[in-house]
């Protein structure tokens, strides 16, 4: 017997299942158990679902079990959000030309660009020597500026990455500070794609260390003495060591694993694949029982890396997501997200007669303020880095419990304050989710329903450019909420469709068509429009069942909700395998001469067949000790030869080619 503990940290819910890979179908889930996601310390909500899934398996113990393997969405979670330290890219060998010509200042706004001398041509010779006063200058930076990170990219690093890693080391041993280096991301060419790659990775290293950490914590505390695996957003899984140095690897982590846990639900071998959370809904495709992966690179929140992963379409709405009354001339309607709020009826349930006293006063009032029914969550002590002056004026202010927006947010500046205190994670919003519509309608019962009715009420009395008010009821209103859930969701389905399908490439023609289809405000005399989807829906995700059957019902297809459909992300996190894929490349500069373009280290060699023997060795020792890093057993590996020829004076001749990579086998478990 094989016992498997996957976990799932959710920005909702923390889910934790054990496994038995022996057995078949439903019989594999021993146990499973949900935890209430705690964002001030990870290790509650992970420790409690934990203790439930062991308390909900009492034949087991703890040292039964023989791997632990955990998918996320906070990664993911923090890119939507804008979550994350400050990070300086060192930018090596590029100028001011390739920053406008990319846009790549725009991409990464929020962070620090220093453009310095060095790099190397294509053939991986340098270009330039490594300004070393320019890294200099970067140290003295880092102090004055509160940068958390590095990230490194240097012109043609993947030819020849040695000025990426003698800046590491100036920097490292200068600042101490984590540092992220373009070339171990990614193996493909486009610098400043791989720039936006090591930054946003950068970005997210305390965030994953926390994650990891708190994980490896409650384990130990649990006397669980097994190796710790994470997923990546490919599906496959890899060491939380390995985790630790590559957290934008874990982007699409949660969704990915849901995809994997559909697929080992359902056994569905060609289906879209929607899995709604709190804070994100994430669309997949499933053809011939493998997930699509994604050609570009993982996409989320308009951020485009080179993070190999499942061709995974990321939307802002979920259960959780922040419900705003858009207000525009005479008319006015429910906008939803991207921003993730704490749903007031769960907020009431801890603090209820916090609540309650202002929603109540807020009932007795004539006029509705869009301050009304919302609340500031201080989340405790987080690592920060360093606040400004205005930010630390506003927590102070704030204090150390939760406390009713209207209080403290006076003036327009402070609510700029506000949006970056919740950005960097110092706090959190409540109002008005999807999740407390659904309460108010009834349709939920897990925490304070009263406080849903409440706010509602307040929201429908809101007055457009008539005077009227939106809604006539909280009912009313309710209904609208979650109609443009239904809505929104439909639409982002089927957009993620006509991709697949190759359909979407004039845009707003697409576009026009998706809100012909699902706008219902739109008059129509003589025509009408119906579209479906082919394929069945499999829908996961904790809420999955209140909202899927009618979005399905849009869609003119069938919605399967499995039967662990709740906890799919913990089952695909232990259903994965460990792979890793990378590639050599060889170039020519000269006829006489075949480069060789390994990890750390160029060769020439005069033989064409030499240099491909030597390259398959070397590959092969990368790829096997990468995946010993990785958390794997044991490997398969396989190679693939791209060779790019071109016919020069009448003769075939070999200009480039690729040697790819790839190791597969299962994770490393613990003996019996």
């Amino acid at each position: 017997m094989s016992i498997l503990l996957g976990i799932d940290t959710g920005g909702t819910f923390t889910d934790a299942v054990l496994f038995d890979d022996t057995k078949e179908n439903d019989n594999r889930i021993i146990a499973k158990s949900k935890a209430l996601t705690s964002h001030a310390m990870l290790s509650e909500g992970i420790g409690k679902a934990i203790e439930n899934v062991l308390n909900n398996a009492p034949s087991f113990k703890e040292e039964d079990i023989s791997l632990v393997s955990m998918s996320t969405t906070l990664a993911t979670n923090a890119l939507v959000e804008g979550q994350g330290g400050k990070v300086a890219l060192i930018f090596i060998g590029f100028d001011d030309v390739d920053l406008e010509r990319t846009g790549l200042q725009e991409t990464i706004k929020d962070h620090v660009i220093l453009s310095i001398v060095g790099g190397h041509d294509p053939y991986g010779n340098e270009k330039a020597p490594l300004d070393y006063k320019a890294l200099e200058r970067a140290c003295l930076l880092a102090k004055l500026d509160n940068i958390e990170a590095f990230a490194i990219v240097s012109q043609f690093a993947i030819r020849n990455p040695d000025h990426e890693i003698k800046a590491c080391e100036f920097l490292s041993k200068k600042t101490g500070l984590p540092i992220t280096c373009g070339y171990e991301l990614s193996s493909q060419l486009n610098g400043p794609k791989r720039a936006v790659t090591a930054v946003y990775n950068a970005q997210l290293l305390n965030k994953i260390t926390h994650l990891i950490s708190a994980t490896h914590e409650i384990l130990e505390r649990l006397k669980i003495n097994a190796p710790l695996m994470v997923v990546r957003g490919d599906g496959t899984l890899v060491s939380a060591a390995f985790a630790k140095q590559r957290p934008i690897e874990t982007i699409l982590s949660g969704p990915a694993a849901s995809v994997i846990g559909a697929f080992e639900l359902t056994g569905e071998k060609n289906a879209l694949i929607s899995d709604i959370g709190g804070t994100t809904t994430d669309i997949a495709v499933i053809e011939n029982g493998e997930p699509k992966i994604s050609p570009n690179g993982a996409s989320v929140g308009g951020i485009e890396t080179m993070v190999e992963a499942v061709d995974m379409s990321t939307f802002g709405i979920g259960g959780d997501s922040e419900v705003s009354i858009e207000l525009k001339g005479l008319s006015s309607h429910v906008s939803l997200g991207p921003k993730r709020a704490i749903p007031l009826c769960l907020l009431a349930h801890n603090y209820y007669d916090l609540v309650h006293h202002h929603l109540d006063n807020q009932l007795a009032q004539e006029n509705t303020k869009a301050s009304d029914a919302r609340f500031i969550i201080p989340n405790g002590k987080l690592s920060i880095g360093s606040l400004s002056n205005k930010e630390q004026a506003l927590v102070e202010k704030i204090g150390e419990k939760p406390i009713s927006f209207a209080e403290v947010i006076t003036k327009k500046r402070e609510n700029s304050t506000l949006n970056g205190l919740v950005q960097k994670g110092v706090m959190s919003l409540s109002s008005f989710t999807p999740t407390d519509a659904m309460h108010c309608l009834g349709a939920l019962e897990l925490w304070d329903q009263e406080a849903s009715v409440k706010a509602a009420e307040i929201l429908s009395r809101r007055k457009n450019g008539r005077k009227n008010s939106i809604a006539e009821n909280g009912t009313q209103f309710s209904n609208h909420v979650i109609s443009a859930l239904t809505r929104n969701s439909s639409k982002y389905i089927f957009s993620v469709s006509l991709k697949s399908d190759n359909l979407a490439e004039h845009e707003m023609a697409a576009q026009s068509l998706i809100d012909i289809m699902f706008e219902p405000n739109i008059e129509r005399q003589t025509s009408f429009i119906r579209l479906g989807l082919s394929k069945p829906l499999i829908a996961t995700g904790a809420s999955a069942h209140l909202y899927y059957p009618n979005i399905a019902k849009n869609l003119d297809t069938t919605a399967i909700i499995p039967t662990h459909a709740d906890v799919a992300n913990a089952i695909g996190a232990v259903a994965g395998k460990v792979k890793i894929r990378t590639e050599f490349t060889l170039s020519r500069p000269n006829d006489d001469v075949y480069r060789l373009h390994m990890h750390k280290e160029t060769k020439d060699f005069s033989c064409l067949n030499e240099a491909k023997q030597h390259a398959e060795q070397s590959l092969s020792k990368h790829l096997t000790h990468i995946s010993k890093q990785a958390g794997a057993n044991h490997v398969d590996i396989s190679f693939e030869w791209l060779n790019n020829w071109a016919r020069i004076e009448g003769q075939k001749t070999l200009i480039s080619a690729q040697l790819k990579g790839a190791a597969l086998g299962k994770p490393a478990i613990k003996k019996a």
